[in-house]
């Protein structure tokens, strides 16, 4: 069984991240960032570019949509594929 939830996203608000923080994406910051993403988070973790690689060559995917927040001194703080 497969479940699709919708929401209408009209009254969403913008985020508001901390200072010296922004949002780039996996394409903007390149495969080694959003590979040691998943380390940072999960260690200890076995992800490899390799492995990101082969998320990357699957049909949804799509790097302008994979998010990252970079934090001030460069590591990325947060990770997520929409």
């Amino acid at each position: 069984m497969t479940q699709l939830d919708e929401r209408d996203l009209t009254d969403v608000e913008q985020p508001k991240l901390p200072h010296g923080f922004r949002f780039r994406t996996a394409d903007e910051a390149g495969p080694k960032a959003a590979v040691q993403a998943h380390p940072d988070a999960w260690a200890p973790s076995t992800y490899t570019e390799e492995a990101y690689q082969g998320v990357r060559r699957t049909a949804p995917y799509s790097g302008d949509l994979h998010i990252l927040v970079e934090a001030p001194d460069g590591t990325i703080a947060s990770s997520t594929i929409t």
